[in-house]
């Protein structure tokens, strides 16, 4: 069986690609699938919630009693679902980045940039291995066509040691952790891929290499699947 290819829907914002589109291609599926096998992703909770709430007002869908705790992890965001899947762990916090800054041998590499707890996804350590996650690169890979400038103070030598102790910060098994990124590359590499009928991606363009290999991955059983977004405003190059 060849793995399904998703069909796009696209359109610029304004144009109800959620209304039009989403809620009333659920109504259908609804006519075919459990509602179990029908899973819709976006790329944050605010866009998943109000996914939820459009469809949770459907008549066809109270009437069959669904709620928003049945459709938690239905209609989600993609990390919430890879985790779902299986993954225990819990996320890498504000606290985790303080102990790990207390770390003898690098915590003066990570101090070099002072964050508040709202502003951990800044912090340039960080911020460099997502981008290069993103590109479907290791921090070596990366290294070679960014904006070197984008991550100072942080040289290539300096971000592989923070690399290290940051890995075995979240594999110890006192502080055994993960990030957004290890919930898509788990997903890939470990769990099995879900026995789901319909898969319908919410604003697509915005999906980055490896995000697009775990949603292929959850679409591999899929009679249907759907890409809904913007073409003109694609991140990555599909």
């Amino acid at each position: 069986k060849l793995r399904p290819k998703p069909k796009f829907i696209s359109g610029p914002p304004g144009t109800g690609k959620t209304s039009a589109f989403i809620t009333e291609k659920y109504l259908k599926l609804l006519d075919k699938f459990d509602y179990k096998k029908i899973i819709i992703l976006s790329h944050t909770k605010v866009a998943a919630k109000e996914i939820r709430d459009e469809i949770l007002k459907l008549p066809k869908v109270k009437e069959k009693g669904l709620t928003e705790k049945s459709l938690k992890y239905k209609i989600c965001t993609i990390h919430a679902y890879c985790k779902s899947r299986g993954m225990s762990k819990e996320l890498f916090d504000y606290e985790d980045h303080i102990n790990l800054c207390k770390n003898q041998e690098v915590g003066s590499l990570f101090k070099k940039q002072t964050i508040k707890e709202s502003e951990l996804d800044e912090h340039l350590f960080y911020k460099y291995l997502n981008d290069a996650f993103g590109q479907g690169k290791n921090v070596e890979e990366f290294w070679k066509t960014c904006d070197r400038n984008s991550y100072k103070p942080y040289t290539l030598n300096v971000i592989q040691k923070m690399e290290k102790a940051y890995i075995d910060y979240k594999k110890d098994v006192v502080t055994l952790c993960c990030d957004y990124d290890d919930m898509i590359q788990d997903f890939i590499e470990d769990l099995k891929e879900p026995d789901i009928d319909a898969l319908i991606v919410d604003e697509a363009q915005d999906s980055n290499v490896p995000q697009r290999e775990a949603l292929d991955k959850m679409a591999n059983k899929a009679k249907e699947y759907y890409f809904v977004g913007d073409a003109d405003q694609t991140i990555f190059e599909f």
